[in-house]
């Protein structure tokens, strides 16, 4: 009772109309099982349901990240190539006409 009293009036009925719900006491069979499980379990449940959560977390941030570096690599070694074959006379205009050419084409994939 005094989770209900140190909370705002609102909150406090929201929870009791949950905690009395027919969505909630239909599945009583469903979470019945866990909630009289022994701390001890509950807590190894929860901590392997957390690693895991974690992991998915890390590996989609981590895909992200080389996506992006490896994008980000592809536009600076595109840089530089066309900025060493300018100093060293190679780059014609042609190959500036191409290269103004990829431009326009990906910005209209974007």
């Amino acid at each position: 009772m005094r989770f209900f009293a140190s909370r705002p009036p609102v909150n406090a009925s929201r929870l009791a109309q949950f905690l009395t719900s027919e969505f909630l006491w239909k599945r009583y069979h469903i979470w019945a099982k866990f909630h009289y499980w022994p701390l001890a379990m509950k807590l190894v449940v929860y901590r392997q349901l957390v690693v895991y959560l974690w992991r998915g977390f890390t590996n989609v941030e981590k895909r992200i990240q080389d996506a992006l570096v490896d994008r980000e690599c592809e536009m600076l070694e595109d840089c530089n190539r066309h900025a060493i074959e300018e100093a060293e006379g190679l780059f014609t205009e042609e190959d500036e006409e191409d290269v103004e050419e990829e431009i326009f084409d990906a910005e209209e994939d974007e």
